[in-house]
Parts: structure tokens; sequence; C-alpha cells
């Protein structure tokens, strides 16, 4: 039997999982990422019941610089939380982990308790709201900017995934000085890289190798993995960050011309043509937009992102039966993608396909209870009049 130590409510956050081991045994700290209904990987780490594992949660999405409770108030509280939890327990290692906001938590954990491994994927090094994944809301100045707190606080040992066809990801790596970090981008994969090293089973081989304590060779990390290492090249980098500022920070560099230098380096580059559609799109060129995203998604046929970009812009280009079915090859690559599942409800409903549209709402509630955008389509539904359906 497992021992589950409510230290409170799931809703408030934190919950400890005790070893089954009868002796001292490693403890993972994992935190949540954003949206999250329960605890992100539980069913992960559930099934390694001979380690301690505390699952963090931030229930307003701050990226846990706001806490995550009552109780618990900001990032020093927090910090204080879990140093007193390792205190206690005398753990034998300690692991943090996470993916994106959780990542971010990851890093910054491991760069404050003592910490053996940090596993972080898709991790925001810096929170510009301008910027995609990042808190609707500002935080505070010491808390958006990781690049000083990691530089002067190396730590032991950190394996650093991230998908190596989105942009905004190899731009948070790039601009830390990393120390003691096994760097991973993963070809052909985006910002939700997550899911496909969790189906393809590298999150089990380190997790495995930590609870057993035994060292992460190149295999447990990484000798599964489809690796992109032209996205780490210097002039690959130099281009993408000022393509990266163009797109969402205000540069105003010429994006195409960016995108056709990039064409002549080794690589794919499929989130070029994804930046390049996007800038388009807001300069209300829906038709040169559609033409990058399609080429977009011809390059990286499994990246999330940028099917839900064509997708969109097919919808700005008024191309709504193309769209449909842009909207259907989204929920192909990733059946439970909330937004895709919400703005093909919407086209489905324009079309008179409310059966089926509302299924697709009740399935983004069901997934994303905490959003408005299902609900509120739905809602809408109980005082429009009802469409034949065709």
């Amino acid at each position: 039997m497992f021992r589950f130590k409510k230290i409170s409510s799931a809703a408030n956050g934190i919950l400890l999982r005790k070893s089954r081991a009868p002796k001292r045994s490693p403890l993972a700290i994992v935190f949540s990422s954003v949206n999250s209904n329960g605890f992100s990987y539980f069913k992960l780490f559930e099934k390694f019941p001979d380690i301690h594992v505390l699952y963090l949660r931030d229930p307003a999405d701050l990226w846990y610089t706001a806490g995550i409770n009552k109780k618990v108030k900001n990032w020093a509280q927090l910090v204080s939380e879990i140093a007193a939890i390792q205190k206690k327990l005398q753990p034998t290692a300690t692991m943090t982990f996470g993916s994106s906001m959780g990542g971010y938590a990851a890093l910054k954990l491991a760069a404050s308790l003592p910490c053996d491994l940090c596993v972080a994927t898709s991790p925001q090094t810096i929170l510009d709201t301008r910027l995609p994944h990042t808190p609707a809301n500002s935080v505070r100045p010491e808390d958006a900017d990781l690049k000083d707190y990691i530089e002067k606080n190396p730590m032991h040992f950190s394996v650093l995934y991230f998908g190596a066809a989105d942009f905004v990801d190899i731009y948070n790596v790039k601009r830390i000085n990393w120390i003691n970090t096994k760097i991973v981008p993963v070809a052909d994969q985006d910002h939700l890289v997550a899911a496909y090293l969790t189906r393809i089973g590298a999150y089990d081989r380190i997790i495995k190798a930590f609870s057993k304590g035994e060292h992460l060779d190149s295999v447990a990390i990484d000798g599964f993995i489809n690796r992109d290492d032209d996205c780490l090249e210097g002039k690959s980098v130099a281009i993408i960050n000022r393509m990266v500022e163009t797109c969402y920070l205000g540069g105003d560099d010429a994006i195409e011309v960016m995108a056709k230098e990039l064409d002549t380096l080794e690589g794919n580059w499929a989130d070029a043509q994804h930046l390049v559609s996007k800038v388009l799109l807001r300069n209300n060129d829906p038709t040169g937009a559609t033409h990058y995203a399609r080429e977009a998604a011809r390059r990286a046929p499994l990246s999330i992102t940028i099917a839900d970009t064509y997708a969109s812009t097919l919808v700005a280009a008024g191309r709504r039966d193309e769209a449909i079915e842009a909207y259907r090859r989204c929920l192909v690559i990733r059946p439970k993608h909330y937004s895709a599942l919400c703005s093909l409800s919407e086209l489905l409903l324009a079309r008179g396909q409310r059966t089926e549209a509302v299924k697709l709402l009740k399935t983004a509630i069901e997934i994303r209870p905490r959003l408005p955008r299902a609900r509120t389509i739905l809602n809408s539904l109980k005082t429009s009049p009802s469409v034949p359906e065709r």
C-alpha cells in the first residue's frame, strides 16, 4: 500500500506520497504544469513506489511565484516548506522535475536547495508576458528572469529537454550559460514535447535510474531520442533570437528575409515559416500567412502548435472548410488539444453540426475545467435557436 500524507488537499497544491521502502529513499519533487486539474505526472511517478514523491501545483498559474495556497504565499515560503519536508525525510538523493511552468520551478528550486538532479522540459527562463507560454499577468521583476539566478547558483546536474521545432523554447534555452547541464533538443517536436517523452518512456528510464541510485548515462538520457543539434549552432541561434524578438517582442527586422537566411543553413526550420505566418497575419495578410503556415505544417507534421496556427490562418483567410479539416488534423496529433477542440466546435456550429460540436466542447471542459472558453460556447447554445443538423 502506498502511503499518502495529505499536507493539504490537491486543490491547495501539495501532496506527499511516501516511499514504501523500509529504508531511506530518494525524493522526487514534481511541479505541475499550467492549467493542471490535479497533479501533473502523477501516473508516471506512481509507477515508482520506492521513492518519496512531493507533488506540487500552482492553482493561480503564476509559475509558483505567488506560492501554492493561502499558507504558502510566495516563492520564498514555498522553498522553506519544501526544505522542511526534505529535512524531515532525509532522502538519499533529491530530484526536481517539471515541464513548461513546472520546468521553470524545477530549475529554480534546484538552484535553491540541495538537489542531485533536475529534469526540466521546455522551461521558460524569462517570464515576459509578450512571449507564449508565460503567465497571464506580470510577475515581480525578481521572479521574471532565471538567468542570473541559475548562472550564480550552479546546479549539481540537470537534464534539459526541449522541442527543437519551437524557436521560443530555443530562445529560452540559449539565453542561459548552463553549467553541469545535459541539453537535449528533440527533433520535430515543439513546446509540448513532454507528451512525446512520456510516450516513448524517456522519463521512465531517468526515474528508474534515479530510484536505484544509478549514474545517468547518455543511454538513459537521450539514447532513444532523435536529436536536432542544428538549432544550437551559433549562426542559427542568432537568427532564431532575432526572429523571436521580431515576432513577439517588437523587433522591426524583415522576418521573411531571416527565414530565407535560415533556409541556407543546415536544418528544418519549420518554426521560421510559422513565425513569419504569425507576423503576416498580424499585418493583415492572411493569404501570405496561410502560405507560410502551410509550409511550416509540411516541415513539422507532428507539431500541434504549428498545426493549430495553420488552421487559424485558414479561418482568417475565410477558408473554413479547409480549416475544419486542419483542426481535425490537430486532434489527430493531440486528441486533447483544448484550443483545437474549441475552434473546431465553433466552425461546426456555424455549419449546423451541433451534435458533434457539443461533444467536442464537453471533451474540452472535461480536460480543462478551469478554462472558460469551451464552457462559454456551450452556455451560449442554451440561448441560441436550434439549427437543423447538416
